[in-house]
């Protein structure tokens, strides 16, 4: 597709970390957050938006038969032919950044896409 990619949030225990459950989601925009911290990259960006995090949701973990929170890990599992982001530069208590964001030339998504993605020579590059 042009614009539109799709996402795969990826739940899975926080205490044993089975019991994945794969979901996709589409999107035609990734929308990064500036945090305080300087300086910031299109990169570490990316980083903070596919690291995992430890969700409030408490399910009953199927190999460990434990009630656990889960943790989640946001991938893209499908790149768009023109990748857009959207840069948030307000945090939660209403007070937009300030922060430089340096932009490299090209961008390679190689380390953020899912196993979906067949990894080859090219595949997630992009032109900034």
């Amino acid at each position: 597709s042009l614009i539109y990619g799709q996402t795969s949030p990826t739940l899975s225990c926080s205490w044993c970390t089975s019991g994945e459950t794969k979901q996709f989601d589409a999107f035609s925009t990734i929308t990064l957050n500036a945090a305080a911290e300087t300086p910031l990259s299109i990169d570490g960006m990316l980083s903070k938006f596919t690291s995992g995090r430890v969700t409030d949701v408490s399910l009953k973990c199927d190999k460990c038969k434990c009630t656990r929170r889960k943790a989640i890990r946001t991938s893209v599992s499908r790149l768009p032919t023109h990748l857009l982001f959207q840069i948030n530069r307000v945090d939660d208590t209403m007070i937009m950044s300030e922060a430089i964001i340096r932009l490299q030339r090209d961008l390679d998504m190689a380390p953020y896409i899912s196993e979906f993605i067949p990894k080859g020579e090219g595949v997630a590059k992009y032109k900034l």
